[in-house]
């Protein structure tokens, strides 16, 4: 398939069609992993991408929070 680069504010782009994205399980929003091998542009899904710190951290709940766990007494300059 045929595609032109397209200048996207201070990138640039290719425009993905819908069937392809479809194919692949993706849809807007969702990350991929951009790499140049063998002189080619490759882009892979991410299916599992890492959640951030705040995607994180909005899952605690009073539930699910455990307590201070003791790590013992200071071995070195650590700071408390």
């Amino acid at each position: 398939m045929k595609k032109r680069i397209s200048k996207w504010g201070s990138g640039y782009g290719i425009r993905v069609p819908k069937s392809i994205l479809n194919k692949l399980g993706l849809s807007d929003g969702d990350e991929v992993f951009v790499n140049i091998e063998n002189e080619q542009i490759v882009i892979k899904p991410l299916k599992n991408p890492s959640p951030s710190f705040d995607e994180l951290v909005s899952k605690i709940t009073p539930e699910n929070i455990h307590k201070e766990i003791d790590f013992g007494p200071r071995i070195g300059n650590e700071f408390w």
